[in-house]
């Protein structure tokens, strides 16, 4: 065998042994599940940096956690962290696009940083995805009436509490 073989042969044993190493255990798939849970009890006990150290532990253990990834991104969202919000909300919805609920959800920090056309193009994606999504309607409408677009905000605003949003 040459050299060069035998290198290729090693590349290819070394790409195997990562892939099978990247596929969480039913072990780490409970521990994570662990973590995710510990990172809810924080949350809902408003001790955000906790909560984002659980939910980081439990998506190193399972990268794929969308759930996770979308959790942590509230508890950066509420310790004023946006950027990071963003950035686990973008992940959520990399791992499970088809969620209209993390397309609306990172429209709330986009807004929250006054990207209105960003937070509007995430609301027109959740509704698109779920037409019945009072809340994405009604945000929508604030954001259409922060830009002044008057008629597109009392339509979406209206929309909103027609499907049931209360403000």
């Amino acid at each position: 065998m040459t050299l060069f073989k035998a290198a290729t042969h090693l590349s290819l044993a070394i790409m195997l042994l990562g892939a099978a190493c990247a596929v969480p255990s039913a072990k780490d798939a409970s521990a994570a599940k662990a973590h995710f849970d510990q990172g809810k009890a924080f949350f809902q006990k408003k001790e955000y940096g906790k909560a984002i150290k659980e939910y980081g532990q439990a998506i190193g253990l399972k990268p794929d956690y969308a759930e996770a990834y979308s959790s942590r991104a509230w508890a950066h969202y509420y310790s004023s962290g946006n950027s990071k919000a963003i950035e686990d909300f973008s992940r959520a919805i990399s791992l499970d696009p088809k969620n209209p609920e993390y397309y609306y959800w990172r429209g709330f920090p986009y807004a929250h940083m006054r990207k209105w056309d960003k937070a509007i193009a995430d609301y027109n994606q959740a509704i698109k995805l779920k037409p019945d999504l009072a809340g994405a309607y009604y945000n929508r409408g604030i954001a259409n009436k922060v830009l002044g677009n008057n008629a597109k905000a009392k339509a979406d605003m209206n929309k909103g509490r027609e499907l049931g949003f209360q403000d």
